[in-house]
């Protein structure tokens, strides 16, 4: 049977289309042979390693540098939980630096692939590695300089580390944040430099929290102040550096002026820096609910008067007997009843109209303290977010 013209004519195309295809392969695999092929020679972190800043970017360091044809999204992947995840990728010659949109968290085993179409080879290059914090910390060292390096060593685990202040020797006053969340909770310990306790304790929950930060829900961020008082925790003195209790400083109507040594008010209300500081914290953000720590008493107040505050403070008084303290209701409370003037809870109290509670520990070892107040700070979280 003759083949017809047309036929013939579609038979030359498809077999200049094949010829053209060999050539187009021979060409490609010249291509990649006078380039050179691609290898990993090595990764940071390396395969199994504890990666301790979360934060950090992920190093590929190839055999050759990579042409702009060869830079295409999708070569590399940074996966979680075998799920890929966000992240920026930036060439600089043979070296990839990735790094994820949001940082990684705590415990995360991340995996990270370079695909087999950019090797040249039948197998995609896999490498691992879980995120870990330094086991270095020493949470019962309670001294500035300790408890300014932890900090720093947690930064990288938290939402932010920044200094709200400086006290009279010009010591940075620290609050680190803990989760995203719009609904905010504050904790203020140190004011009284010689409570170290209440210092290390808060040490103790951000670290507890930072390296289990999927129990703060994503509605809740929680800030914390560990030491307010740099100057009288290094000193191990109730005042700050000019003689001033900071927890009868604050601008409250029931304010006096105050001479006697132990509770010295400062000449007038936040005439003092640490004072200062966390009133213009409170001028930047809105919190929902402020604790502040003390010791030796053994004792939860609540320092919410108003009829608002009943349900709050029945509830507080059903957490408080699951953790050992002693409660204090301020229901059926005047603000006039107080003894104390000036005070922290009482500011928060007239001038924000939040819920205040101030714990004071017990004596014991700060671990102990430690478990009772993460009782009390779990089921705040739950109350803010009903």
């Amino acid at each position: 049977m003759k083949m017809s013209l047309v036929n013939k004519i579609i038979w030359i195309i498809v077999g200049l289309l094949f010829i053209g295809c060999l050539a187009a392969g021979v060409a490609v695999k010249g291509w990649r042979s006078e380039r050179g092929e691609i290898k990993i020679l090595e990764t940071t972190p390396k395969d199994g390693e504890k990666f301790v800043s979360r934060d950090k970017a992920v190093y590929i360091y190839l055999s050759r540098t990579l042409m702009t044809d060869e830079k295409a999204d999708g070569n590399f992947l940074l996966k979680v939980g075998g799920i890929n995840i966000s992240h920026t990728e930036e060439i600089v010659n043979n070296v990839v630096k990735i790094k994820p949109i949001k940082n990684f968290e705590y415990g995360q085993k991340v995996e990270v692939v370079v695909r087999k179409e950019l090797l040249g080879g039948n197998e995609n290059y896999v490498f691992g590695f879980k995120v870990e914090l330094p086991q270095d910390m020493k949470l019962d060292d309670w001294k500035y300089q300790a408890v300014e390096r932890n900090l720093r060593l947690m930064k990288n685990y938290s939402e932010g580390l920044r200094e709200i202040g400086v006290s009279v020797q010009g010591k940075n006053i620290y609050l680190i944040k803990l989760g995203q969340g719009s609904k905010k909770i504050l904790l203020v310990g140190g004011h009284h430099g010689y409570e170290e306790e209440s210092t290390s304790m808060l040490m103790r929950l951000a670290d507890y929290f930072v390296r289990n930060a999927g129990e703060i829900p994503k509605e809740v961020s929680i800030w914390i102040v560990p030491a307010l008082n740099p100057d009288g925790l290094d000193k191990s003195q109730r005042q700050n550096a000019n003689g001033v209790d900071l927890n009868r400083n604050y601008g409250v109507s029931n304010w006096v002026l105050d001479k006697t040594t132990m509770f010295y008010s400062g000449p007038y209300p936040f005439s003092e820096p640490e004072t200062r500081a966390v009133r213009t914290l409170f001028d930047e953000e809105q919190f929902s609910l402020a604790i502040t720590y003390h010791t030796n008493r053994n004792l939860v107040e609540s320092n919410s008067y108003k009829d608002k505050f009943i349900g709050f403070n029945k509830y507080l008084g059903k957490v408080v007997a699951r953790t050992g303290y002693k409660y204090l209701d301020a229901s059926g409370f005047s603000f006039e009843d107080l003894e104390s003037k000036g005070e922290f809870v009482s500011w928060l109290y007239q001038v924000y109209d939040i819920p205040a509670v101030c714990v004071e520990m017990k004596t014991e070892p700060v671990e102990k303290s430690f478990e009772r107040n993460k009782i009390l700070l779990r089921e705040m979280i739950k109350w803010v977010t009903k």
